[in-house]
């Protein structure tokens, strides 16, 4: 499937839930730029942000879980050392959706 179709498959699905300011939730289509997910990221880190089970879909169909699991492990703020452990902590957000 490529990424046109895998937008499209999840695009009125909730990817991530804001737990801050007005709250709300994030779409597929904000998180298409893997640069601009990386930043939402980095608010999961901080528990500002929680991952729906549709969102882990569609980051693992759109942008490939081996890149955001690298990415993860190559940034010191997450204080995670291998991938098997930022998927679990990417599987843990969740279950606080």
């Amino acid at each position: 499937m490529n990424k046109k179709e895998v937008l499209k498959k999840y695009f009125y699905k909730p990817a991530m839930k804001l737990n801050y300011g007005y709250g709300g939730y994030l779409y597929p289509d904000e998180i298409a730029d893997f640069e601009m997910f990386t930043f939402f990221l980095h608010d999961m880190n901080s528990t500002e942000i929680a991952l729906s089970r549709d969102g882990f879909n569609f980051i693992k169909e759109y942008h490939g879980l081996d890149k955001v699991l690298n990415y993860i492990v190559k940034h010191e703020d997450f204080n995670i050392k291998n991938k098997k452990s930022a998927l679990e902590w990417l599987k843990d957000d969740i279950d606080n959706f």
